[in-house]
């Protein structure tokens, strides 16, 4: 069972979110915290805050195809479909045989 939010429930999204936020303000320039902000963004439907969080994760960690790979899922929701052939296209340069990344 998981551990109830902020305000005492299962499915706390508020809680969540203020968590992730307040971690990012604790270290601006952490990768996976600005990769889990993406993913948060995307799931409430607010792509272009998503896009902001995805490209300081791949800026900051542009190693860790996992962020570029979250990054064009997103994209490919908010239907930009260039960007995501271009993100998704530099990430093959990363790591050529990624699965995800084709």
């Amino acid at each position: 069972m998981a551990a109830p939010g902020i305000l005492g429930n299962d499915s706390d999204q508020f809680g969540d979110t203020l968590s992730t936020t307040i971690a990012a303000g604790a270290a601006p320039n952490a990768p996976y915290i600005a990769d889990a902000l993406a993913r948060t963004s995307a799931v409430q439907g607010d792509y272009e805050r998503a896009a902001a969080h995805h490209r300081r994760a791949t800026s900051a960690a542009p190693q860790i195809n996992q962020f570029a790979n979250n990054f064009v899922e997103t994209l490919l929701k908010a239907e930009r479909h260039a960007e995501a052939l271009d993100v998704s296209t530099k990430a093959l340069t990363v790591e050529p045989h990624d699965q995800r990344a084709l």
